[in-house]
């Protein structure tokens, strides 16, 4: 874990980072949102359903909902101890998020968003002997950053995203993370039926 300060305070940095071989996660989650420019395709541009053919921006408001458990279910024994958590997100983001497009099919997009929300989570440290639990709340704070390039045709679409998030919390429980760092995706398909185009009239 990244964190492994947090669990033994001398810890270096180039010190092996400790492991949890037997932690368990479990998450779901939605997102709700509002495209305030009726020109703007967001299926676009997440899943390649809809032709977007002309340059167009948005401001998007979302509401990110998610539960999640991180259990760590190591066998306790001797001064052993492990934990479970049980952790409520919501979060309000504000962003804005803008494509280019040229020659209709091709297209480069970028965008950003903050958020501020609540974290509201139940750990249960357990030993041998004993288990006991601490309640906790905590201001969220979030932002993330996008960028795309990509091909949307009328039968084959492909697209190349980079995500960076990152979260901080206002105080700190051992397990409840908060989701940081940067991924790349790609994807590749094909349209069986002709896609919905999004264009200005």
């Amino acid at each position: 874990m990244e964190n492994t300060s947090d669990y033994d305070p001398n810890w270096q940095e180039g010190d092996p980072y400790i492991q949890f071989p037997n932690l368990h996660y479990r998450s779901i989650q939605g997102v709700t949102g509002y495209n305030f420019n009726p020109h703007f395709s967001t299926n676009a541009l997440i899943s390649g359903t809809e032709q977007q053919l002309k340059s167009a921006g948005t401001f998007l408001p979302t509401l990110l909902y998610r539960y999640y458990i991180v259990d760590n279910r190591e066998e306790l024994t001797g001064t052993a101890s492990s934990q479970k958590s049980n952790n409520l997100e919501i979060i309000a983001n504000a962003g804005y998020y803008y494509t280019y497009v040229f020659n209709e099919q091709f297209y480069a997009s970028a965008g950003a968003a903050l958020g501020y929300g609540l974290l509201s989570s139940k750990v249960i440290t357990r030993t041998v002997d004993e288990r006991f639990e601490v309640r906790q709340n905590n201001g969220v704070f979030k932002w993330d950053a996008r960028g795309a390039i990509g091909y949307n045709g009328e039968r084959f679409f492909q697209d190349s995203t980079s995500l960076q998030k990152t979260g901080d919390l206002n105080n700190r429980i051992l397990l409840s993370p908060m989701p940081t760092g940067g991924t790349c995706r790609s994807m590749w398909g094909t349209d069986y039926l002709l896609p919905k185009n999004c264009e200005i009239p």
